[in-house]
This record gives structure tokens, C-alpha cells and sequence, in this order.
């Protein structure tokens, strides 16, 4: 998906932190079209987390979430987009 929208994973500030840049505007723009997203206030969100991994197929949840078919795939390409990232210089904040 970062080839399709033109964006990569960065180090900012102290080198610690991850973003997008300038493709955060990208990536939200194409959230708000493609995403669905809702929430829930709860006194303990983990264990409706729990419950809902365990009932519905959420994919790009990876907490508690190994037995999902797509687990592998999205722990391989976040690793490696952090690795790419440290290669990159760092930029200011």
C-alpha cells in the first residue's frame, strides 16, 4: 500500500519515533474512504479487545491476534518498513 499511495515510513525528532511525513495527509484521505472505523467506551478495553479478536476476523489488530491468516504477512512488512526507516536519515520534527 505505501507504493500505491507514495509513501514511506520515516524516523522524526530523536529517531524513535515512526510516521509517514508529509504522506500522513495521503494516508488519512484514503482512510476516510476506504475505513471503517467505530469505538466504544469501556472501563476495560481489553477485554471487549479480547472478545472481538476472538469472534471477528480484525487483521490488522496483531495483539493477541497470531491465529489470524494474515499475522505472518503484516509482522514481515512492519519489520521491514522499520528496518528501511532506520536506514533513512532522521527528520527534523
Amino acid at each position: 500500500m505505501s507504493d500505491a499511495l507514495g509513501i514511506e515510513l520515516r524516523r522524526v525528532g530523536s529517531g524513535t519515533r515512526r510516521t509517514f511525513s508529509e504522506g500522513e495527509q495521503r494516508l488519512s484521505e484514503w482512510m476516510a474512504e476506504n475505513a471503517f472505523v467505530c469505538w466504544l467506551e469501556d472501563a476495560e478495553p481489553w477485554l471487549i479487545e479480547e472478545l472481538l479478536i476472538e469472534r471477528y476476523d480484525i487483521p490488522l489488530n496483531l495483539d493477541q491476534n497470531k491465529r489470524n491468516r494474515f499475522h505472518p504477512e503484516l509482522t514481515a512488512a512492519r519489520k521491514e518498513a522499520k528496518q528501511h526507516a532506520s536506514k533513512l536519515p532522521v527528520l527534523p520534527r
